[in-house]
């Protein structure tokens, strides 16, 4: 069925140099889940699917209103980068060379430039990518867990067993 209508995007986000903060910092997990969770309550988006991995996120998203797009994944991206900068520098200011930037306005910089976003257009695709994002944990180099639901920094277990531990996320159909 055809959603063309709507402002789903399958997105991810990528921490510069491939560093594995996400995994060394813990409290890192959640500031993104903090963010998700306001931007959720405000309003602006609708979270069906989520997985934070050790080096990168994966969204299945939804987006209130198309001309929002850009400048929320910019001030998701700008607010996560920045206090996931913060709480770095506070425990470890070696580790924050992974972050140096070579640009002339800022010292760091957390996530690669860009992000993969599609804007998925077809239910098929969208569950396509839901089943992608929860097997994350399972995949190679990747691999924490044998059950995508025991992964605690994702969806899945909502999928699974209707039982969420975020708030922000609601079930596609």
């Amino acid at each position: 069925m055809l959603i063309k209508e709507r402002h789903i995007y399958f997105s991810t986000f990528t921490v510069q140099n491939w560093v594995s903060v996400f995994l060394d910092f813990p409290k890192s997990n959640e500031i993104i889940l903090e963010s998700l969770d306001y931007l959720s309550k405000n309003g602006e988006i609708i979270v069906y699917c989520f997985v934070i991995m050790r080096d990168h996120i994966h969204l299945v998203w939804e987006f209130e209103k198309k001309e929002n797009i850009h400048e929320i994944i910019r001030r998701f991206k700008s607010f996560t980068g920045s206090r996931v900068i913060k709480l770095v520098g506070s425990a470890d200011e070696e580790y924050l060379e992974n972050f140096q930037s070579e640009r002339q306005d800022r010292k760091y910089k957390f996530w690669k430039v860009g992000s993969n976003d599609y804007h998925l257009l077809h239910k098929d695709i969208i569950f396509q990518k839901i089943k992608y994002i929860h097997k994350n944990p399972l995949k190679g180099d990747y691999k924490t867990v044998d059950s995508p639901k025991d992964y605690f920094y994702s969806s899945s277990k909502f999928y699974v067993t209707d039982q969420s531990d975020f708030k922000f996320v609601k079930k596609f159909s």
